[in-house]
């Protein structure tokens, strides 16, 4: 190797290096424009009271029952319906009778009973 050649990995060390900095230089560009944005905003809506409300509710585990949180959650219509959306989706969903995670991810085979 000739006098000031990088060995190979010393080229591609400096390669990620230059990268990593290009990245950065791009990363910087894309938070100005986030900054500018977030600059031009004059006003933020307020939070909305059933957040709050559910934030001091909620604030002790060993002290908040159900029943007082399904109270503040009824008072917004549009936050119950969103909630009734999440608990009756797929994730939520129990596993059919009879079936646990391992019949279902092994379905029967040919002379199981």
């Amino acid at each position: 190797m000739g006098a000031g050649q990088l060995p190979l990995k010393d080229r591609e060390l400096v390669e990620i290096i230059r990268s990593a900095f290009q990245q950065a230089d791009s990363q910087e560009v894309e938070l100005l424009g986030l900054h500018r944005i977030i600059g031009d905003i004059e006003s933020l809506p307020p939070v909305p009271r059933v957040y709050t409300e559910l934030c001091r509710v909620t604030e002790d585990p060993e002290t908040t029952s159900t029943e007082e949180v399904a109270r503040v959650i009824g008072r917004d219509p549009a936050v119950a319906a969103k909630i009734l959306q999440i608990a009756n989706s797929a994730f939520f969903r129990p596993a059919p009778a009879g079936r646990d995670d391992q019949s279902r991810r092994h379905p029967p085979g040919p002379g199981d009973g």
